[in-house]
């Protein structure tokens, strides 16, 4: 008792922290371990919307801690929420709107890239529901119950430029899809991982896909995520693709990448089927892989792309 009297003195006003406002691109070592908030953000769609989305931290893939993607509204830059599997609000489902979230910027537990984390879910104020996902193709008429008239499950495949697929880094880097393969099965791999590129923007593009002898069409494939510090997968098509994916007009399929283990493999899991009816004549499918070494270099494999129609 003493000794607190002596040595520490109490003030009577009680300050409230006030976060410094700031951007993904304004992250910093003179940031570190500060109070900050980001502005106009949203989780990624595909955490948060559709049948199941996920938790904070309580997912079976969650070890250690949940890792979650945070979207800026604003430049589409992302950064990496981090719940111990330990918070008491682990549990508790990710908010969909959109809005602010005051958090403390830190590093991942290996120091390869920032992450941030909230002391409760309050800090969270997504209270817009007006989302910024993209403007995807909307095809209203019926799809479904038909036949496969183009699939690609890359068995016996002879490369990408003989099998008439096109594999480019539009970025310049060294990147790209390669055919990967385990337990005899083989698919169309990509991982960013210790490239040393700060830009990675690699697009796989089907050959030509001519829609005219069918119709109720629907594209489905299979996706698996592995050591996941980004969703940096984006399907699209075009109908106007003539070589370089940089000149075609393409349109944001709704194609919701599932989310993987940020420490290890995951397991394969079904994308779509996605309503494609209302294309006609010759189409393109486009996967594109969008990060940055070393902050977003998720692992995917894509494996049994196909299209059905009546």
């Amino acid at each position: 008792g003493s000794q607190r009297a002596e040595h520490i003195l109490l003030d009577p006003e009680v300050a409230t922290i006030v976060p410094l406002d700031v951007e993904i691109s304004d992250f910093s070592n003179d940031l570190e371990n500060l109070f900050i908030r980001l502005n106009d953000m949203q989780f990624n769609r595909g955490d948060v919307l559709g049948d199941n989305p996920l938790t904070f931290a309580a997912e079976d893939t969650d070890e250690f801690d949940g890792e979650r993607i945070v979207e800026s509204c604003t430049n589409q830059a992302t950064v990496i929420l981090s719940t111990s599997t330990f918070s008491d609000f682990k549990g508790l489902t990710l908010p969909a709107n959109r809005g602010s979230i005051s958090a403390i910027l830190t590093r991942d537990f290996f120091d390869d890239f920032y992450t941030i984390v909230v002391n409760s879910p309050e800090d969270i104020n997504f209270d817009n529901p007006d989302r910024c996902d993209p403007d995807f193709l909307e095809c209203t008429s019926a799809s479904g119950g038909g036949s496969a008239f183009y699939s690609e499950n890359f068995e016996g495949f002879g490369g990408f430029t003989a099998e008439g697929w096109t594999n480019v880094n539009i970025s310049g880097g060294n990147t790209e899809w390669i055919i990967g393969s385990f337990s005899g099965s083989s698919y169309a791999q990509i991982s960013g991982f210790n490239s040393g590129d700060d830009e990675i923007n690699v697009w796989l593009v089907t050959p030509t896909i001519n829609m005219d002898g069918t119709t109720a069409e629907e594209l489905s494939f299979d996706v698996q995520t592995n050591f996941d510090n980004g969703n940096i997968l984006s399907v699209f098509v075009s109908q106007d693709f003539a070589g370089d994916p940089t000149t075609a007009t393409w349109q944001a399929l709704d194609a919701t990448i599932p989310s993987g283990p940020s420490s290890g493999f995951g397991s394969f899991a079904p994308v779509g089927p996605v309503n494609l009816s209302c294309l006609d004549g010759d189409i393109h499918i486009g996967f594109f892989y969008e990060g940055s070494d070393p902050n977003a270099t998720t692992r995917y494999h894509v494996d049994n792309i196909e299209i059905t129609g009546n």
